[in-house]
């Protein structure tokens, strides 16, 4: 492959990862933790909700789980290849302990480079990248890609100090 074409396929990849990451669809079922007087879970517009069994059923990947208790589970589309167990990620909606709502979503390691502005992710793991202004994409040790976006109001500083708690407890090791 000419480097033309390598460089148009990382930037491809790169901006596909972006668009998945940030407005997954699929089929959706009802949050079974969302209430009719709360408001509903951004989580339901990104990935099919389903219990934690469920997803274990559906998903091979066993995520890094932020906090004990999550809001939801999510399985999410894959970022590459066939729509299969091996190549979906997921993703868990929960309240973070400053009191934002987040959404951690993870995907397995693909075969692919993960350019984000240029930087490809997996080159340098555990290192947060800013993407769409706000929301932060790393890679684990272990190659999954990792991203953190805030469901509602968020600075990116507070975005920023999560990334950094989630990394700090284990979240680039998975």
């Amino acid at each position: 492959m000419n480097p033309f074409s390598r460089r148009l396929l990382h930037l491809s990849l790169g901006l596909a990862i972006a668009v998945a990451a940030a407005g997954c669809s699929g089929r959706h079922a009802p949050s079974p933790n969302a209430t009719p007087s709360g408001p509903p879970l951004l989580l339901d517009q990104r990935g099919t909700i389903m219990s934690l069994a469920e997803l274990r059923r559906n998903v091979d990947l066993r995520p890094f789980v932020p906090v004990p208790n999550p809001l939801a589970y999510a399985a999410l589309p894959g970022l590459g290849g066939p729509d299969t167990p091996a190549n979906r990620g997921v993703g868990i909606e929960y309240v973070a302990p400053s009191g934002t709502r987040m959404i951690l979503s993870e995907w397995p390691k693909q075969s692919f480079q993960l350019n984000f502005i240029s930087k490809d992710l997996t080159a340098t793991p555990c290192t947060p990248v800013i993407f769409m202004h706000e929301n932060i994409a790393w890679t684990s040790k272990r190659g999954a890609l990792m991203t953190l976006i805030a469901d509602g109001e968020a600075s990116r500083g507070a975005i920023e100090r999560e990334a950094r708690r989630l990394l700090a407890r284990g979240a680039c090791t998975r």
